[in-house]
């Protein structure tokens, strides 16, 4: 498995797996750019979709792009060739939504610090777990931008 290289960059490499939406992809924008501005070495390299190649092209501070591993029958292998693929890569891994899925994947790579949600489906792969905001703790999961959680790491 390789990456979209986006744009070459050396640092302290970070691994955001972002949502399957557009909009949730342009939300975690501000994320990208806080990583940058509070960690200017930072490298941000990103898993989502291929499709949003183009989405990603215009946003100066990601460096890679990482094939979302695809659902289905072929996913598992998808996931096992991401891990051997970023494993010894990354210093920290973000998962942004609450699937069990995207967070094993740092967890098996081996990334030393792995952030997530404390109510995600499995927040015992992360070892540096943030508590959602309050508004976020009552209410139905959705993972649509409208109704996103704030992120508590902003």
């Amino acid at each position: 498995m390789e990456a979209v290289v986006l744009r070459p960059q050396s640092g302290r490499r970070i691994l955001m797996f972002s949502l399957l939406g557009v909009g949730d992809i342009v939300h975690d924008q501000a994320l990208f750019a806080l990583l940058r501005r509070r960690n200017p070495d930072a490298v941000v390299d990103v898993v989502a979709p291929v499709a949003a190649v183009p989405l990603f092209r215009r946003m100066p501070e990601v460096g890679r792009l990482w094939p979302r591993p695809a659902r289905g029958d072929a996913a598992l292998s998808q996931r096992a060739r991401l891990v051997r693929a970023i494993r010894g890569q990354y210093a920290q891994s973000i998962v942004v939504g609450k699937s069990a899925k995207a967070a094993l994947v740092p967890f098996l790579a081996g990334i030393p610090q792995r952030t997530g949600f404390a109510n995600a489906e499995l927040p015992l792969l992360f070892n540096d777990v943030r508590a959602p905001a309050a508004s976020c703790r009552k209410g139905p999961k959705s993972s649509s931008s409208s109704q996103r959680c704030p992120l508590p790491w902003i």
